[in-house]
Protein backbone atom coordinates (compact mmCIF):
# COMPACT_ATOMS: atom_id res chain seq x y z
CA UNK A 1 0.00 0.00 0.00
CA UNK A 2 1.51 3.44 -0.84
CA UNK A 3 1.66 6.83 1.27
CA UNK A 4 -1.42 8.27 -0.93
CA UNK A 5 -3.48 5.13 -0.36
CA UNK A 6 -3.05 5.43 3.23
CA UNK A 7 -3.66 9.00 3.47
CA UNK A 8 -7.16 7.93 1.62
CA UNK A 9 -7.85 5.49 4.37
CA UNK A 10 -7.38 7.35 7.04
CA UNK A 11 -9.40 9.90 5.66
CA UNK A 12 -12.32 7.64 5.39
CA UNK A 13 -12.22 6.54 8.78
CA UNK A 14 -12.17 10.00 10.96
CA UNK A 15 -9.22 11.75 10.25
CA UNK A 16 -9.86 14.70 8.16
CA UNK A 17 -8.06 15.69 4.89
CA UNK A 18 -5.19 17.96 6.70
CA UNK A 19 -4.60 15.05 9.48
CA UNK A 20 -4.21 12.49 6.94
CA UNK A 21 -1.83 14.24 4.63
CA UNK A 22 0.24 15.35 7.89
CA UNK A 23 0.32 12.05 9.34
CA UNK A 24 1.49 10.08 6.29
CA UNK A 25 4.31 12.68 5.70
CA UNK A 26 5.68 12.11 9.45
CA UNK A 27 5.39 8.44 9.11
CA UNK A 28 7.36 8.36 5.57
CA UNK A 29 9.95 10.64 6.65
CA UNK A 30 10.45 10.23 10.09
CA UNK A 31 10.88 12.44 13.41
CA UNK A 32 11.18 15.76 12.51
CA UNK A 33 10.53 19.62 13.97
CA UNK A 34 7.62 21.52 13.27
CA UNK A 35 9.38 23.89 10.98
CA UNK A 36 10.59 20.79 8.75
CA UNK A 37 7.81 18.89 8.49
CA UNK A 38 5.76 21.46 7.95
CA UNK A 39 8.01 22.52 4.32
CA UNK A 40 8.33 18.99 3.62
CA UNK A 41 4.25 18.38 3.65
CA UNK A 42 3.36 21.96 2.09
CA UNK A 43 1.85 23.13 5.32
CA UNK A 44 2.71 26.33 6.84
CA UNK A 45 4.20 26.29 10.16
CA UNK A 46 0.94 27.11 12.62
CA UNK A 47 -1.23 25.01 10.52
CA UNK A 48 1.42 22.59 10.97
CA UNK A 49 1.61 22.74 14.60
CA UNK A 50 -2.32 23.35 15.16
CA UNK A 51 -2.70 19.78 12.82
CA UNK A 52 -0.41 18.04 15.19
CA UNK A 53 -1.49 19.25 18.23
CA UNK A 54 -5.17 17.38 17.60
CA UNK A 55 -3.16 14.10 16.37
CA UNK A 56 -1.01 14.38 19.78
CA UNK A 57 -4.15 13.83 21.64
CA UNK A 58 -5.61 11.20 19.55
CA UNK A 59 -2.25 9.30 20.34
CA UNK A 60 -1.13 8.85 16.67
CA UNK A 61 1.48 11.02 17.02
CA UNK A 62 3.82 11.39 19.83
CA UNK A 63 6.70 13.69 20.80
CA UNK A 64 10.32 13.38 21.68
CA UNK A 65 11.99 15.11 25.13
CA UNK A 66 14.68 16.42 23.51
CA UNK A 67 14.82 20.47 22.60
CA UNK A 68 13.75 21.56 20.59
CA UNK A 69 11.29 18.77 20.54
CA UNK A 70 10.68 16.55 17.35
CA UNK A 71 6.98 14.69 16.49
CA UNK A 72 6.72 10.77 15.91
CA UNK A 73 4.65 9.18 14.08
CA UNK A 74 2.83 5.99 15.23
CA UNK A 75 2.95 2.92 13.42
CA UNK A 76 -0.21 2.26 10.68
CA UNK A 77 -1.99 -0.21 12.71
CA UNK A 78 -2.02 1.50 16.06
CA UNK A 79 -3.58 4.54 14.12
CA UNK A 80 -5.86 2.30 12.56
CA UNK A 81 -6.45 0.38 15.86
CA UNK A 82 -7.15 3.96 17.58
CA UNK A 83 -9.55 5.01 14.64
CA UNK A 84 -11.57 1.71 15.20
CA UNK A 85 -12.12 2.12 19.02
CA UNK A 86 -13.33 5.62 18.58
CA UNK A 87 -15.67 4.45 15.92
CA UNK A 88 -16.82 1.25 17.76
CA UNK A 89 -17.54 3.85 21.02
CA UNK A 90 -19.32 5.91 18.97
CA UNK A 91 -21.57 3.07 17.38
CA UNK A 92 -22.02 1.52 20.93
CA UNK A 93 -23.03 4.94 22.04
CA UNK A 94 -25.63 5.27 19.24
CA UNK A 95 -26.51 1.55 20.26
CA UNK A 96 -27.49 2.59 23.87
CA UNK A 97 -29.23 6.23 22.53
CA UNK A 98 -31.51 4.95 20.43
CA UNK A 99 -32.85 2.80 22.75
CA UNK A 100 -34.08 5.35 25.10
CA UNK A 101 -36.49 7.20 22.62
CA UNK A 102 -37.58 3.87 21.29
CA UNK A 103 -41.12 4.85 23.01
CA UNK A 104 -41.74 8.20 21.85
CA UNK A 105 -45.39 9.02 20.47
CA UNK A 106 -44.95 9.55 16.55
CA UNK A 107 -47.04 11.15 14.77
CA UNK A 108 -47.26 9.82 10.87
CA UNK A 109 -46.23 13.19 9.72
CA UNK A 110 -44.38 15.30 11.40
CA UNK A 111 -45.14 19.31 11.23
CA UNK A 112 -42.05 20.06 12.65
CA UNK A 113 -39.80 19.01 9.60
CA UNK A 114 -40.00 22.22 7.59
CA UNK A 115 -40.34 24.54 10.55
CA UNK A 116 -38.45 27.49 10.50
CA UNK A 117 -35.83 27.18 13.48
CA UNK A 118 -33.37 29.39 15.43
CA UNK A 119 -30.19 28.13 17.59
CA UNK A 120 -28.43 30.56 19.81
CA UNK A 121 -24.46 29.47 19.43
CA UNK A 122 -22.15 30.75 22.30
CA UNK A 123 -18.40 30.81 22.25
CA UNK A 124 -16.41 30.63 19.74
CA UNK A 125 -15.55 26.59 19.66
CA UNK A 126 -19.15 25.87 19.80
CA UNK A 127 -19.69 28.33 16.70
CA UNK A 128 -16.82 26.70 14.55
CA UNK A 129 -18.43 23.58 15.23
CA UNK A 130 -21.74 24.61 13.88
CA UNK A 131 -19.78 25.23 10.99
CA UNK A 132 -18.11 22.40 10.92
CA UNK A 133 -21.50 20.57 11.13
CA UNK A 134 -23.02 22.37 8.37
CA UNK A 135 -20.12 22.09 5.87
CA UNK A 136 -19.95 18.26 6.18
CA UNK A 137 -23.39 18.21 4.45
CA UNK A 138 -23.10 21.54 2.27
CA UNK A 139 -23.62 20.83 -1.91
CA UNK A 140 -24.27 23.77 -4.08
CA UNK A 141 -22.71 26.82 -2.47
CA UNK A 142 -21.11 28.44 0.52
CA UNK A 143 -21.30 32.31 1.41
CA UNK A 144 -19.21 34.07 3.77
CA UNK A 145 -18.75 37.29 4.97
CA UNK A 146 -16.29 38.33 7.77
CA UNK A 147 -13.74 40.73 8.76
CA UNK A 148 -9.97 41.01 8.97
CA UNK A 149 -9.03 39.30 12.17
CA UNK A 150 -12.11 36.64 10.44
CA UNK A 151 -9.83 35.70 7.80
CA UNK A 152 -6.99 34.73 9.92
CA UNK A 153 -9.40 32.84 12.08
CA UNK A 154 -10.91 30.85 9.60
CA UNK A 155 -6.93 30.13 8.14
CA UNK A 156 -6.50 28.60 11.73
CA UNK A 157 -9.57 26.78 12.00
CA UNK A 158 -9.17 24.19 9.48
CA UNK A 159 -12.44 24.76 7.63
CA UNK A 160 -10.58 25.46 4.33
CA UNK A 161 -9.46 22.26 4.31
CA UNK A 162 -12.88 20.89 4.30
CA UNK A 163 -14.32 23.48 1.84
CA UNK A 164 -11.22 22.39 -0.28
CA UNK A 165 -12.05 19.52 -0.80
CA UNK A 166 -15.89 19.63 -1.27
CA UNK A 167 -14.67 22.57 -4.08
CA UNK A 168 -13.14 19.53 -5.56
CA UNK A 169 -16.64 18.27 -5.68
CA UNK A 170 -18.11 21.27 -7.45
CA UNK A 171 -18.94 22.81 -4.33
CA UNK A 172 -18.92 26.84 -4.94
CA UNK A 173 -17.18 28.88 -2.83
CA UNK A 174 -17.49 33.07 -2.31
CA UNK A 175 -15.73 35.00 0.29
CA UNK A 176 -15.98 38.71 1.36
CA UNK A 177 -13.89 40.20 3.68
CA UNK A 178 -11.34 43.38 4.16
CA UNK A 179 -7.84 42.71 3.02
CA UNK A 180 -4.93 44.40 4.08
CA UNK A 181 -1.19 43.59 6.05
CA UNK A 182 -2.35 42.24 8.68
CA UNK A 183 -3.73 39.13 6.91
CA UNK A 184 -2.31 39.24 3.36
CA UNK A 185 -0.76 35.82 4.70
CA UNK A 186 -3.99 34.20 4.89
CA UNK A 187 -5.53 35.86 1.91
CA UNK A 188 -3.17 34.44 -0.24
CA UNK A 189 -3.59 31.23 0.97
CA UNK A 190 -7.39 31.30 0.35
CA UNK A 191 -7.32 32.77 -2.62
CA UNK A 192 -5.64 29.48 -4.48
CA UNK A 193 -8.50 27.71 -3.53
CA UNK A 194 -11.25 30.04 -3.25
CA UNK A 195 -13.21 33.17 -4.82
CA UNK A 196 -12.38 36.21 -2.72
CA UNK A 197 -13.05 39.57 -3.35
CA UNK A 198 -12.21 42.70 -0.80
CA UNK A 199 -15.10 44.64 1.07
CA UNK A 200 -15.30 48.38 0.26
CA UNK A 201 -17.20 48.42 3.30
CA UNK A 202 -16.08 48.47 6.75
CA UNK A 203 -18.48 46.13 8.86
CA UNK A 204 -17.90 44.91 11.99
CA UNK A 205 -20.36 41.78 10.89
CA UNK A 206 -19.87 37.91 10.12
CA UNK A 207 -22.03 35.17 8.31
CA UNK A 208 -22.39 32.13 6.73
CA UNK A 209 -25.09 31.12 4.33
CA UNK A 210 -25.28 27.45 3.21
CA UNK A 211 -26.74 26.09 0.09
CA UNK A 212 -29.07 29.00 0.49
CA UNK A 213 -31.03 27.47 3.14
CA UNK A 214 -29.45 28.39 6.38
CA UNK A 215 -27.21 30.34 8.45
CA UNK A 216 -24.78 31.15 10.63
CA UNK A 217 -25.01 34.80 11.91
CA UNK A 218 -22.65 36.53 14.68
CA UNK A 219 -25.39 39.03 16.70
CA UNK A 220 -22.14 39.66 19.09
CA UNK A 221 -18.60 39.48 17.71
CA UNK A 222 -15.42 39.73 19.40
CA UNK A 223 -13.46 40.62 16.48
CA UNK A 224 -10.03 39.54 17.92
CA UNK A 225 -8.10 36.50 16.42
CA UNK A 226 -8.58 34.07 19.23
CA UNK A 227 -10.00 31.03 18.54
CA UNK A 228 -11.15 30.21 22.00
CA UNK A 229 -12.93 32.91 22.94
CA UNK A 230 -16.33 32.78 24.68
CA UNK A 231 -17.83 36.27 24.32
CA UNK A 232 -19.05 35.15 20.71
CA UNK A 233 -22.77 34.93 20.36
CA UNK A 234 -24.33 33.53 17.02
CA UNK A 235 -27.74 32.70 15.36
CA UNK A 236 -28.10 29.60 13.71
CA UNK A 237 -31.52 29.72 11.36
CA UNK A 238 -33.21 28.01 8.52
CA UNK A 239 -35.72 30.74 8.21
CA UNK A 240 -36.04 31.14 4.84
CA UNK A 241 -36.66 34.79 5.01
CA UNK A 242 -33.83 35.84 7.03
CA UNK A 243 -31.48 33.50 4.71
CA UNK A 244 -32.92 36.01 1.60
CA UNK A 245 -32.40 38.76 3.61
CA UNK A 246 -29.04 38.27 4.18
CA UNK A 247 -28.22 36.72 0.36
CA UNK A 248 -29.25 40.45 -0.81
CA UNK A 249 -27.07 41.69 1.19
CA UNK A 250 -24.32 39.68 0.36
CA UNK A 251 -24.86 39.81 -3.11
CA UNK A 252 -25.21 43.56 -3.45
CA UNK A 253 -21.84 43.82 -0.95
CA UNK A 254 -20.40 41.67 -3.52
CA UNK A 255 -21.08 43.60 -6.66
CA UNK A 256 -18.95 46.54 -5.27
CA UNK A 257 -16.16 44.47 -4.09
CA UNK A 258 -12.84 44.99 -5.55
CA UNK A 259 -10.87 42.05 -6.68
CA UNK A 260 -8.86 40.25 -4.76
CA UNK A 261 -5.44 40.50 -6.51
CA UNK A 262 -6.04 44.37 -7.00
CA UNK A 263 -6.35 44.70 -2.98
CA UNK A 264 -3.36 42.34 -2.53
CA UNK A 265 -1.10 44.36 -4.66
CA UNK A 266 -2.56 47.81 -3.08
CA UNK A 267 -1.80 46.12 0.62
CA UNK A 268 1.94 45.36 -0.63
CA UNK A 269 2.80 48.40 -1.93
CA UNK A 270 0.99 50.52 1.08
CA UNK A 271 -0.85 51.89 -1.20
CA UNK A 272 -4.63 52.65 -0.50
CA UNK A 273 -6.75 49.49 -2.39
CA UNK A 274 -8.90 51.69 -5.45
CA UNK A 275 -12.40 51.93 -4.42
CA UNK A 276 -15.47 53.65 -5.74
CA UNK A 277 -18.46 54.30 -3.49
CA UNK A 278 -22.30 55.93 -3.80
CA UNK A 279 -23.23 57.23 -0.42
CA UNK A 280 -26.96 57.69 -0.24
CA UNK A 281 -27.83 59.85 2.73
CA UNK A 282 -26.82 63.35 4.47
CA UNK A 283 -25.39 61.33 7.68
CA UNK A 284 -23.42 58.92 5.20
CA UNK A 285 -22.29 62.07 3.10
CA UNK A 286 -21.68 64.21 6.09
CA UNK A 287 -19.44 61.34 7.34
CA UNK A 288 -17.60 60.72 4.17
CA UNK A 289 -16.99 64.33 4.34
CA UNK A 290 -15.22 64.73 7.76
CA UNK A 291 -13.16 61.16 6.84
CA UNK A 292 -11.86 63.09 3.97
CA UNK A 293 -11.25 66.00 5.69
CA UNK A 294 -9.21 64.32 8.68
CA UNK A 295 -7.53 61.92 6.90
CA UNK A 296 -5.89 64.65 4.19
CA UNK A 297 -2.01 65.29 5.06
CA UNK A 298 -1.35 67.37 1.93
CA UNK A 299 -4.15 69.76 1.07
CA UNK A 300 -7.68 69.99 1.11
CA UNK A 301 -9.51 71.76 -2.45
CA UNK A 302 -13.14 72.24 -2.53
CA UNK A 303 -15.97 74.22 -4.13
CA UNK A 304 -18.76 74.66 -2.15
CA UNK A 305 -22.47 75.95 -2.96
CA UNK A 306 -22.93 79.30 -0.85
CA UNK A 307 -25.96 78.34 0.53
CA UNK A 308 -23.88 74.91 2.19
CA UNK A 309 -20.95 76.62 3.73
CA UNK A 310 -22.39 77.67 6.97
CA UNK A 311 -22.31 73.43 7.66
CA UNK A 312 -18.74 73.90 7.79
CA UNK A 313 -19.16 76.59 10.90
CA UNK A 314 -20.89 74.04 13.36
CA UNK A 315 -19.53 70.96 14.55
CA UNK A 316 -18.10 68.02 14.41
CA UNK A 317 -17.11 69.78 10.71
CA UNK A 318 -15.13 72.83 12.60
CA UNK A 319 -12.87 70.70 14.38
CA UNK A 320 -12.07 69.09 11.25
CA UNK A 321 -10.67 71.86 9.83
CA UNK A 322 -9.15 73.07 12.80
CA UNK A 323 -7.24 70.23 13.38
CA UNK A 324 -6.40 70.13 9.72
CA UNK A 325 -5.67 73.71 10.10
CA UNK A 326 -2.91 72.70 12.98
CA UNK A 327 -1.81 69.69 10.70
CA UNK A 328 -1.22 72.68 8.45
CA UNK A 329 -2.86 70.92 5.57
CA UNK A 330 -4.47 73.75 3.79
CA UNK A 331 -7.89 74.06 2.98
CA UNK A 332 -8.38 75.89 -0.56
CA UNK A 333 -12.34 77.07 -0.69
CA UNK A 334 -14.16 78.09 -3.87
CA UNK A 335 -17.73 79.33 -3.44
CA UNK A 336 -20.43 82.12 -5.35
CA UNK A 337 -21.33 85.16 -3.72
CA UNK A 338 -24.45 87.04 -2.53
CA UNK A 339 -25.03 90.11 -0.29
CA UNK A 340 -26.91 87.60 2.24
CA UNK A 341 -24.04 85.16 2.78
CA UNK A 342 -21.48 87.95 3.72
CA UNK A 343 -21.02 87.34 7.32
CA UNK A 344 -20.83 83.62 6.71
CA UNK A 345 -18.04 83.88 4.22
CA UNK A 346 -16.32 86.25 6.85
CA UNK A 347 -16.49 83.54 8.99
CA UNK A 348 -14.86 80.50 7.00
CA UNK A 349 -12.54 83.20 5.69
CA UNK A 350 -10.83 82.92 8.84
CA UNK A 351 -10.07 78.77 8.83
CA UNK A 352 -9.58 78.63 5.05
CA UNK A 353 -7.88 80.38 1.94
CA UNK A 354 -11.37 81.62 0.44
CA UNK A 355 -12.10 82.84 -3.39
CA UNK A 356 -14.79 84.04 -5.14
CA UNK A 357 -16.07 82.21 -8.39
CA UNK A 358 -18.25 84.55 -10.41
CA UNK A 359 -21.31 81.79 -11.65
CA UNK A 360 -23.54 80.21 -9.45
CA UNK A 361 -21.61 76.80 -7.55
CA UNK A 362 -24.80 74.10 -7.83
CA UNK A 363 -22.54 70.58 -7.14
CA UNK A 364 -20.65 70.17 -4.09
CA UNK A 365 -17.22 68.74 -4.88
CA UNK A 366 -14.09 68.17 -2.39
CA UNK A 367 -11.22 66.70 -3.04
CA UNK A 368 -8.36 65.64 -0.40
CA UNK A 369 -5.16 63.27 -0.67
CA UNK A 370 -7.69 60.39 0.59
CA UNK A 371 -10.19 60.45 -2.14
CA UNK A 372 -12.63 62.78 -4.05
CA UNK A 373 -16.63 63.59 -2.85
CA UNK A 374 -19.00 64.95 -5.51
CA UNK A 375 -22.55 65.68 -3.58
CA UNK A 376 -25.63 66.15 -5.40
CA UNK A 377 -29.23 67.23 -3.49
CA UNK A 378 -30.10 69.54 -1.13
CA UNK A 379 -27.81 69.92 1.91
CA UNK A 380 -31.35 69.47 4.31
CA UNK A 381 -32.22 66.87 1.61
CA UNK A 382 -32.13 62.81 4.05
CA UNK A 383 -31.73 61.67 0.17
CA UNK A 384 -28.94 63.26 -0.78
CA UNK A 385 -26.49 61.81 -2.44
CA UNK A 386 -22.76 61.39 -3.51
CA UNK A 387 -19.83 59.62 -5.76
CA UNK A 388 -16.47 58.82 -3.90
CA UNK A 389 -13.62 57.83 -5.29
CA UNK A 390 -10.09 57.23 -4.30
CA UNK A 391 -8.84 56.31 -8.16
CA UNK A 392 -5.77 58.35 -8.64
CA UNK A 393 -6.70 58.94 -11.93
CA UNK A 394 -9.93 60.66 -11.34
CA UNK A 395 -8.28 62.55 -8.37
CA UNK A 396 -5.62 64.03 -11.02
CA UNK A 397 -8.37 64.95 -13.42
CA UNK A 398 -10.78 66.57 -10.90
CA UNK A 399 -7.76 68.78 -9.08
CA UNK A 400 -6.52 70.24 -12.41
CA UNK A 401 -10.17 71.22 -13.36
CA UNK A 402 -10.84 72.81 -9.87
CA UNK A 403 -7.52 74.03 -10.11
CA UNK A 404 -8.27 75.92 -13.30
CA UNK A 405 -11.28 77.53 -11.30
CA UNK A 406 -9.32 78.42 -8.65
CA UNK A 407 -7.07 80.55 -10.56
CA UNK A 408 -9.85 82.37 -12.54
CA UNK A 409 -11.24 83.21 -8.44
CA UNK A 410 -11.33 86.63 -6.84
CA UNK A 411 -9.75 86.35 -3.27
CA UNK A 412 -12.38 87.00 -1.27
CA UNK A 413 -10.43 89.72 0.61
CA UNK A 414 -11.19 91.42 -2.62
CA UNK A 415 -15.05 90.76 -2.89
CA UNK A 416 -16.11 91.17 0.00
CA UNK A 417 -15.98 94.51 0.95
CA UNK A 418 -18.21 95.48 -2.13
CA UNK A 419 -20.90 93.09 -1.03
CA UNK A 420 -20.82 94.81 2.44
CA UNK A 421 -21.01 98.16 0.90
CA UNK A 422 -24.67 96.65 -1.20
CA UNK A 423 -25.84 95.52 2.13
CA UNK A 424 -25.57 99.24 3.98
CA UNK A 425 -26.58 100.79 0.82
CA UNK A 426 -30.09 98.04 0.56
CA UNK A 427 -30.57 99.14 4.75
CA UNK A 428 -30.01 102.80 3.49
CA UNK A 429 -32.72 102.77 0.73
CA UNK A 430 -35.14 100.71 2.89
CA UNK A 431 -34.76 103.68 5.85
CA UNK A 432 -35.11 106.30 3.05
CA UNK A 433 -38.43 104.29 1.70
CA UNK A 434 -40.02 104.72 5.20
CA UNK A 435 -39.04 108.12 5.58
CA UNK A 436 -40.49 109.25 2.25
CA UNK A 437 -43.89 107.22 3.24
CA UNK A 438 -43.81 108.90 6.78
CA UNK A 439 -43.62 112.34 4.38
CA UNK A 440 -46.67 111.10 2.35
CA UNK A 441 -45.34 109.80 -0.20
CA UNK A 442 -45.99 106.14 -2.27
CA UNK A 443 -42.81 103.99 -2.76
CA UNK A 444 -41.92 101.03 -4.93
CA UNK A 445 -38.56 99.33 -4.31
CA UNK A 446 -37.75 98.21 -6.38
CA UNK A 447 -39.82 99.87 -9.13
CA UNK A 448 -40.57 100.81 -12.78
CA UNK A 449 -41.51 103.55 -15.22
CA UNK A 450 -43.33 103.58 -18.81
CA UNK A 451 -40.99 105.68 -20.90
CA UNK A 452 -42.42 107.13 -24.31
CA UNK A 453 -40.88 104.47 -26.07
CA UNK A 454 -43.44 101.91 -23.79
CA UNK A 455 -40.31 100.36 -22.85
CA UNK A 456 -40.37 99.81 -19.02
CA UNK A 457 -37.13 100.92 -17.13
CA UNK A 458 -36.82 99.51 -13.97
CA UNK A 459 -35.21 101.47 -10.83
CA UNK A 460 -33.68 100.94 -7.38
CA UNK A 461 -36.43 103.44 -5.94
CA UNK A 462 -39.34 105.23 -7.35
CA UNK A 463 -41.40 107.58 -5.39
CA UNK A 464 -44.86 109.63 -5.96
CA UNK A 465 -46.79 112.71 -4.58
CA UNK A 466 -50.08 113.71 -4.96
CA UNK A 467 -51.16 112.87 -8.83
CA UNK A 468 -48.81 110.72 -8.90
CA UNK A 469 -47.78 111.55 -12.35
CA UNK A 470 -44.16 112.14 -14.05
CA UNK A 471 -44.56 116.06 -12.87
CA UNK A 472 -44.38 114.62 -8.96
CA UNK A 473 -42.07 111.41 -9.65
CA UNK A 474 -38.73 110.26 -7.90
CA UNK A 475 -36.46 107.93 -9.34
CA UNK A 476 -33.89 106.74 -7.82
CA UNK A 477 -30.51 104.27 -8.76
CA UNK A 478 -27.51 103.30 -7.54
CA UNK A 479 -24.64 101.55 -9.07
CA UNK A 480 -22.02 99.87 -6.72
CA UNK A 481 -18.78 98.26 -8.29
CA UNK A 482 -15.07 96.92 -7.19
CA UNK A 483 -14.00 99.80 -9.65
CA UNK A 484 -14.52 103.54 -11.14
CA UNK A 485 -17.99 103.17 -13.14
CA UNK A 486 -17.82 103.57 -16.91
CA UNK A 487 -19.41 105.82 -19.10
CA UNK A 488 -21.54 103.56 -21.08
CA UNK A 489 -23.04 103.06 -17.34
CA UNK A 490 -23.94 106.39 -17.31
CA UNK A 491 -25.15 107.05 -20.81
CA UNK A 492 -27.81 103.82 -19.98
CA UNK A 493 -29.31 105.49 -16.74
CA UNK A 494 -28.89 109.00 -18.94
CA UNK A 495 -31.25 107.03 -21.78
CA UNK A 496 -33.49 106.09 -18.99
CA UNK A 497 -34.07 109.65 -17.29
CA UNK A 498 -34.69 111.14 -20.96
CA UNK A 499 -37.40 108.07 -21.92
CA UNK A 500 -39.24 108.57 -18.53
CA UNK A 501 -38.66 112.13 -17.53
CA UNK A 502 -39.23 112.23 -13.57
CA UNK A 503 -39.32 115.01 -12.18
CA UNK A 504 -36.07 114.71 -10.14
CA UNK A 505 -33.61 112.00 -10.52
CA UNK A 506 -30.89 110.90 -8.41
CA UNK A 507 -27.96 108.40 -9.28
CA UNK A 508 -25.69 107.19 -6.22
CA UNK A 509 -21.91 105.72 -7.60
CA UNK A 510 -19.89 103.41 -6.01
CA UNK A 511 -16.72 104.16 -5.36
CA UNK A 512 -16.10 106.83 -8.33
CA UNK A 513 -16.91 107.45 -11.76
CA UNK A 514 -14.33 107.73 -15.17
CA UNK A 515 -13.58 110.80 -17.09
CA UNK A 516 -16.61 112.74 -17.67
CA UNK A 517 -19.27 111.04 -16.35
CA UNK A 518 -20.12 113.18 -13.97
CA UNK A 519 -20.87 116.09 -16.58
CA UNK A 520 -22.92 113.97 -19.18
CA UNK A 521 -25.11 112.89 -15.88
CA UNK A 522 -25.72 116.89 -14.88
CA UNK A 523 -26.59 117.46 -18.92
CA UNK A 524 -29.22 114.86 -18.65
CA UNK A 525 -30.48 116.47 -15.82
CA UNK A 526 -30.04 113.28 -13.18
CA UNK A 527 -28.65 114.45 -9.91
CA UNK A 528 -25.29 112.19 -9.52
CA UNK A 529 -23.70 111.49 -6.17
CA UNK A 530 -20.36 110.16 -6.18
CA UNK A 531 -18.07 108.73 -3.45
CA UNK A 532 -17.01 105.82 -1.11
CA UNK A 533 -19.25 106.00 1.93
CA UNK A 534 -23.07 104.65 0.43
CA UNK A 535 -24.57 106.27 3.53
CA UNK A 536 -22.55 109.43 2.86
CA UNK A 537 -24.29 109.79 -0.22
CA UNK A 538 -27.93 108.55 1.17
CA UNK A 539 -27.85 111.48 3.25
CA UNK A 540 -27.22 114.19 0.77
CA UNK A 541 -30.40 112.48 -0.63
CA UNK A 542 -31.96 113.07 2.16
CA UNK A 543 -31.02 116.42 3.25
CA UNK A 544 -31.92 117.47 -0.06
CA UNK A 545 -35.60 115.67 -0.08
CA UNK A 546 -35.71 118.00 3.16
CA UNK A 547 -37.83 114.48 4.97
CA UNK A 548 -39.16 115.15 8.54
CA UNK A 549 -40.13 111.54 8.81
CA UNK A 550 -36.03 110.69 8.59
CA UNK A 551 -36.26 111.46 12.33
CA UNK A 552 -38.24 109.18 12.82
CA UNK A 553 -36.79 106.39 11.41
CA UNK A 554 -33.38 107.26 12.21
CA UNK A 555 -34.64 106.79 15.89
CA UNK A 556 -36.33 103.73 15.30
CA UNK A 557 -32.72 102.38 13.81
CA UNK A 558 -30.92 103.48 17.44
CA UNK A 559 -33.41 102.42 19.52
CA UNK A 560 -33.57 98.49 17.52
CA UNK A 561 -29.36 98.73 17.64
Amino acid sequence: MSYEELQERLAEFGLDTSEAKLYASLLKTGPLKVADLARVSGFNRVQAYRILQRLESRGIVETTLEKPMKFVAAKPDVAFDILAKTLKEKINLIEEEKNHFHDLPQMEESPHLEAEKFRVIRGRPEFFGTLRHLLDSVDSEVLLMTTRNGINRLYHSGLDDVLKLKTKKGLKVRILAEVDKSNLEAVKWLAKSFNIRHSVERRTAQFMIVDNSQIVLSTALDDSSSMNSETDTSLWTNSKDHVSAITGLFDELWRDSIDVQTAIRASVDGAPIPQTQILRGKDEVARMQRELVDKSNESILAMIPLGRVKKWLSEPNLSSLKKAEERNVPFRLMTSMSSSGVEVLKKIDQFSDLRIVDFEVTVESLISDAGVLVISGSGEDSEQSAFWTNERAYIKTQERFLDQLWLQAKMAGDIIPFFEKENKLKQGIGDLAKALKLDGWSVSTPGTLLGLSMIEHPYTLIANKGRGDSKTTLALDTVVSDKAIEIPKVIYYASKKADCKPARTFLLASPSVEGRGEKIASFYGINMLVGEDVNELLDKVRDSLSLKGMKVVIASRKKRA
